[in-house]
């Protein structure tokens, strides 16, 4: 019996569309989309018997909207958004929910290694929190979308950015008093 899948593996290779080696898009598929998509069927077809169970699924904020360099990325985290919607859309009737966690700038090492000072810098200026996500904060939302509370839950797409997605351009000599 299996009631809760969290798929929370993920790479992630940076790339410009032109000159994205098509090898490293496929590995990336593999890793991000169709290894989700493999476990997922599998823990779903267990849970159906029991009419229960959890799917949660890692997206990220980068599979609805592009960024430069983040084309395999994005594009296998947008795919991995869609799947959590069909699943949710197929599997709902047998008690199985689905659902994706789309985290947004978040302080781990993939991202110390990845991001610069200047993207650092960059994001603390764009996110509304001024600041990156903690680990802590994108299990506390797996744990919940995973619980009986959130038992009507299901195809939703939840960011956990610090209103990343939710920001347009932030002007800070504005003077919200007038």
């Amino acid at each position: 019996r299996i009631d809760i899948l969290v798929n929370n593996a993920g790479m992630a290779q940076l790339g410009m569309f032109l000159e994205l080696d098509p090898a490293k898009f496929r590995q990336m598929m593999a890793v991000n989309l169709f290894a989700p998509f493999i476990l997922s069927q599998a823990a779903a077809r267990l849970m159906m018997k029991a009419n229960y169970g959890r799917i949660v699924n890692i997206a990220s904020i980068s599979g609805v909207r592009a960024s430069k360099g983040r084309t395999a990325y994005g594009s296998t985290k947008g795919a991995l958004i869609h799947l959590t919607k069909q699943i949710a859309m197929e599997m709902g009737r047998y008690g199985v929910t689905a659902n994706a966690v789309l985290p947004g700038p978040v302080d781990t090492d993939m991202a110390r290694t990845m991001h610069t000072a200047e993207t650092r810098k960059k994001y603390h200026e764009t996110v509304p929190a001024n600041r990156y996500g903690t680990e802590d904060e994108i299990a506390a939302a797996v744990v919940f979308l995973a619980s009986e509370e959130a038992a009507y839950l299901n195809g939703v797409i939840c960011p956990v950015d610090g209103g990343y997605l939710a920001a347009g351009i932030q002007f800070d000599d504005i003077d919200l008093k007038k």
